[in-house]
């Protein structure tokens, strides 16, 4: 249940659109907009969510477009669409994920996994210092 409204398999594929349209164009257009702005975006925006993506999405949109609360969705239509993007964008299912070994961006995650790994333990010895200066202040605090 969302905002008290039962979901169905079109709601599931509204929610599986945007999370793949954020994947190709990189944001959403409401990504930092509150719930009633979202909601009013997401009625206008039409086909111009997909201005950053294949032109193989606007079917699948148009598809979950015309869905009703009860309608069986057409998945065959919508893998169908999506094995012509891989086709015409030369990916395959054996290719490797862009954060694993030999990844397009491999190189960039191992990168951000090493930063993010010294931040952690700067962050680590930061809070190893306060809480020795606070136990250190508690103590005189009690003797003083």
């Amino acid at each position: 249940m969302h905002k008290k409204l039962d979901q169905g398999r079109r709601d599931d594929l509204w929610a599986w659109l945007y999370m793949t349209v954020e994947f190709m164009a990189g944001k959403l257009i409401w990504r930092n907009d509150e719930d009633k702005v979202i909601e009013k975006k997401k009625e206008k925006i039409g086909s111009r969510l997909l201005l950053k993506c294949p032109q193989e999405m606007y079917m699948i949109y148009d598809h979950i477009r015309h869905l009703e609360f009860k309608s069986k969705p057409n998945y065959e239509m919508i893998r169908r669409q999506l094995d012509k993007v891989c086709a015409r964008l030369d990916y395959s299912e054996s290719q490797p994920y862009d954060w694993e070994e030999g990844g397009y961006y491999h190189e960039y995650y191992t990168k951000k996994s090493d930063t993010e790994k010294d931040l952690t333990e700067t962050n680590q010895s930061a809070a190893e210092v306060v809480t020795c200066e606070e136990g250190a202040f508690i103590e005189s605090e009690a003797s003083g």
